[in-house]
């Protein structure tokens, strides 16, 4: 079991966000028991990566250096991240909040058939399920959100 991030990239250095994410990703990993996964697609050299992310807290980075994933492509992000989730099963996805992950994250989780909770400002968890909170009514209220099934997937 493990909860597994995406790390966004752009022009083969990590966003700030890919950072806090794994950070995020980290502190839930420690609450459920379970190892932290980080994965992050970018052009050859990306590998340097797995060394920021493990500082930030990854147990295993998975790189996949392709000059293909130079540039964000909806369908080989969503391709490749399928197959680790088919392969891993995580109990939790984690994508961050920006326009990257606000466009991969809802292709993922229709394409592994899982439940999203986009825009999310709080992940946890309670009486042993993940929940996340989330801003909703154009940010009048704030809505607690929990998962059947996993994995739960949050941006």
């Amino acid at each position: 079991m493990s909860v597994l991030v995406f790390a966004e990239q752009r022009s083969g250095a990590l966003r700030k966000a890919a950072l806090e994410t794994t950070t995020a990703g980290r502190n839930l990993a420690d609450t459920l028991g379970v190892e932290l996964t980080v994965v992050v697609l970018g052009p050859p050299g990306i590998d340097g990566a797995a060394e920021a992310l493990g500082r930030h807290g990854a147990d295993t980075v998975l790189v996949a250096a392709s000059d293909a994933f130079a540039s964000y492509a909806p369908e080989g992000y969503t391709d490749v991240l399928a197959k680790v989730i088919g392969e891993r099963s995580p109990v939790a996805v984690l994508f961050t909040a920006g326009a990257l992950g606000k466009d991969l994250a809802p292709r993922i989780a229709a394409h592994v058939k899982a439940r999203l909770a986009s825009d999310a400002i709080e992940i946890g968890v309670e009486n042993g399920r993940i929940y996340a909170v989330r801003p909703a009514y154009g940010g009048k209220v704030l809505v607690q959100v929990s998962f059947k099934g996993e994995p739960a997937m949050v941006s």
